[in-house]
């Protein structure tokens, strides 16, 4: 399963095994988070006993940890934290950060570039890094398959640190993931477009196998119908020299009849007029702005799904890992239609290590699909309530069938002891009663318990068998009802009187 495995220092090459789910739990506490646009961290609390209490030097102290052979995180320590718990043990909490937070730690200088494909831009930044910070803490630029369309950027890089360099010029701008892999020969970083893959058949995540608990919100709040476009800034010319607290920006008035805002009928017939705007600050005329503000109103969609995941994974053969960043097949009609859901987020709880917390990436919807998803809401509404009708009646109609039942096995039990008293008068007097007698009492006593039995069914045959109550009765009573030679005889002379006397 899960190895915590602790460095002194980010160079040593021997570590100490702090946590192993198969020997020692000297881990009070341990979640990792596993992001697809940021910094995986990890918390982790340990007892008096773990290697790393009081040993913790933050930015120093690096972990390991591995599913089986696997990295999952390797990462620096930064905040400590020593608190006594109410049942006074005494822990300590520590909080840590992926290596790709090495990023943080070198500041970019100011300088234009142009004439450089997305891929050299990045390769640029990251040799900038490496050059400021200790062998540790330099990446190898691995695969890049981000570009955009004529495979050029023209930037300004300001003094920001390299990790926030990236997001703003590239990732925000371009899209795109960064991923570090831990290699034989140093640490390695990948820009992809998508680094994820799609799950279309197999490990879904399915209600009945898999699935623990699931949960989507539907936001429409977000929604704009009538889209107001704007562009770069207009810089004023004031002749006195002073400079204005806030200048207006270019929008498509001229190039629009007039109007700075594109309506969108289909949206306003569901939602009404919302007003909303989007700003392109690279855009200096409207001409050039038109077209772009009509390719967003061509991606406008209607609302947005918000989900939470929790599913069961490991430690089993039939259940297997969820990656970050792909997609897998959702399966439960009672939340949602099928769909094939990326995950973007997962939180492993290394002591509990066959469930993880998923996040789903919001998904935008278009009129089309928000209204088709609201009439499927109401029908699946409609068979749920049709399924409860159905259920609750059938629980009426058990619930009087057991009062029914109840009621005639009372009757039965009462008439068993009736039975059980005559038996038990029949062989105290058995003495003193001529066989005829007997005869007649043992026969109608059986013909009332056949009726008992006749009348209850099947619940009259699991309570009683006459013949095994009637050898039941002479065993328990075997003490009492000792047919000695005295009482043997007198039966003969009776059996032979009857026979006799006719």
């Amino acid at each position: 399963m899960y190895t915590i495995t602790e460095y002194d220092s980010p160079t040593d090459s021997i570590g100490k095994v702090i946590f192993n789910v198969a020997t020692n739990k000297l881990v009070s506490a341990g979640k990792l988070t596993l992001k697809e646009s940021d910094i995986d961290d990890f918390e982790l609390s340990v007892n008096q006993n773990n290697p790393l209490f009081g040993r913790v030097k933050p930015l120093q102290t690096h972990i390991v940890l591995k599913q089986d052979n696997t990295i999952l995180f390797k990462g620096r320590a930064l905040k400590p934290k020593r608190e006594m718990t109410s049942s006074g043990q005494f822990v300590q909490s520590f909080s840590f950060e992926s290596i790709l937070a090495y990023l943080l730690d070198s500041t970019q200088r100011f300088r234009e570039v142009h004439n450089t494909s997305p891929a050299d831009f990045f390769r640029l930044l990251i040799t900038a890094h490496n050059s400021q910070v200790p062998a540790y803490k330099q990446f190898k630029v691995g695969n890049v398959d981000v570009t955009n369309s004529t495979d050029n950027v023209y930037r300004f890089i300001d003094y920001a640190n390299t990790y926030n360099t990236i997001k703003d010029k590239l990732i925000s701008r371009l899209g795109g993931f960064l991923r570090v892999r831990i290699e034989s020969d140093g640490n390695y970083i990948d820009y992809l477009k998508d680094p994820g893959k799609e799950h279309s058949t197999d490990n879904p995540i399915k209600v009945g196998r898999n699935l623990k608990s699931a949960s989507v919100e539907i936001d429409p709040t977000n929604v704009i119908t009538r889209f107001i476009p704007l562009g770069a800034t207009i810089e004023s010319n004031n002749p006195n020299g002073e400079t204005n607290v806030a200048n207006p920006r270019i929008t498509i008035a001229s190039v629009n009849g007039g109007r700075d805002y594109i309506d969108i009928p289909e949206l306003q017939a569901v939602f009404g007029i919302i007003n909303g705007t989007n700003v392109w600050d690279d855009v200096h005329t409207p001409e050039t702005l038109k077209p772009k503000a009509e390719q967003w109103v061509r991606d406008q969609t209607a609302a947005e799904e918000h989900w939470t995941i929790s599913a069961v994974e490991i430690g089993l053969d039939r259940f297997k890992t969820f990656n970050v960043s792909d997609s897998y097949q959702f399966i439960n009609p009672a939340v949602a239609e099928p769909q094939l859901l990326r995950i973007t987020q997962k939180v492993i709880d290394v002591l509990s290590p066959h469930s993880s917390s998923l996040t789903i990436g919001d998904k935008k919807k278009t009129l089309t699909q928000y209204q088709s998803d609201a009439l499927n809401a109401a029908k699946q509404v409609d068979v749920l309530k049709s399924r409860v009708a159905a259920q609750t009646a059938r629980i009426v109609t058990i619930t009087k069938e057991m009062e029914s039942t109840n009621e005639a096995l009372s009757s039965a039990q009462k008439e068993l002891s009736s039975l059980k008293n005559e038996y038990d008068k029949l062989i105290e007097d058995i003495g003193n009663k001529d066989f005829k007698a007997i005869m007649s009492k043992l026969t109608e006593l059986e013909n009332r318990t056949t009726t008992i039995i006749t009348n209850l069914g099947d619940i009259g045959q699991n309570v009683l068998d006459l013949e095994e109550f009637k050898t039941d009765q002479l065993k328990v009573n075997a003490d009492q009802v000792t047919v000695n030679s005295d009482v043997e005889t007198r039966l003969k002379k009776l059996e032979g009187a009857t026979n006799n006397g006719k």
